[in-house]
């Protein structure tokens, strides 16, 4: 029982190790990219920074950074692949970390319908700045403004029309125009299905009860 399952999870760690390989490899690709498209709109000292991002420890393919970072990821996949215990205890923590990232303990546990209405969602023009509690609204984050709950309860809205669920954190307050109960990050708006109309009816649920 356990070669067979060795044998399995040394292929799957293979995969993982060329999918780390590939994507690390990616991201320096496009930042080099990237950068390179910013000499080009600013054309100012084009030359001089290509330069120093060719002698670049990080930029350069062949650098330190990149052989050292490497040869680190090397050895470690040796180690995993030498010893079968550990790549158990690996796999383990591996698939704890993907539950508690797909499902976190936040979304646990028996939900009560709080509240049922109009829903609204955040324009670009909020991106970067102070929301009630202090934090940075920034792209693609799940957040939502309420008039009253607590800040940093997560809630489940729901879209009854086509039952999507979302789960967001109260982070800031309003909406403050009348008939709406709640605005969305615009990410949370897309899963819901509500960026056509730019509004749309939900309910919200919460994991206790609360006073309206």
């Amino acid at each position: 029982m356990w070669g067979f399952l060795d044998i399995i999870l040394l292929r799957v760690w293979g995969v993982i190790e060329q999918l780390v390989i590939t994507v690390f490899s990616l991201i320096i690709y496009f930042l080099n990219i990237f950068i390179a498209m910013i000499d080009l709109f600013f054309q100012k000292r084009n030359s001089e920074i290509a330069a120093t991002r060719r002698d670049s420890p990080f930029f350069n393919k062949n650098g330190p950074f990149l052989t050292v970072f490497f040869d680190i990821l090397n050895s470690f996949s040796d180690y995993i692949k030498s010893k079968n215990k550990v790549r158990r205890y690996v796999f383990l923590i591996l698939l704890i970390m993907i539950v508690f990232l797909y499902s976190p303990p936040s979304h646990w546990g028996p939900w009560y319908k709080y509240q049922t209405g109009v829903a609204s969602y955040y324009s670009t023009g909020f991106l970067f700045k102070r929301t009630a509690n202090g934090e940075l609204f920034m792209p693609f984050s799940y957040t939502a403004a309420h008039r009253t709950l607590p800040f940093g309860t997560t809630i489940k809205v729901e879209n009854p029309l086509n039952g999507r669920v979302v789960y967001v954190r109260v982070t800031d307050r309003g909406p403050f125009k009348k008939g709406r109960i709640l605005d969305l990050s615009k990410r949370a708006a897309e899963k819901l299905g509500l960026i056509m109309n730019g509004t749309g009816k939900v309910r919200i649920y919460t994991r206790r009860h609360f006073k309206h």
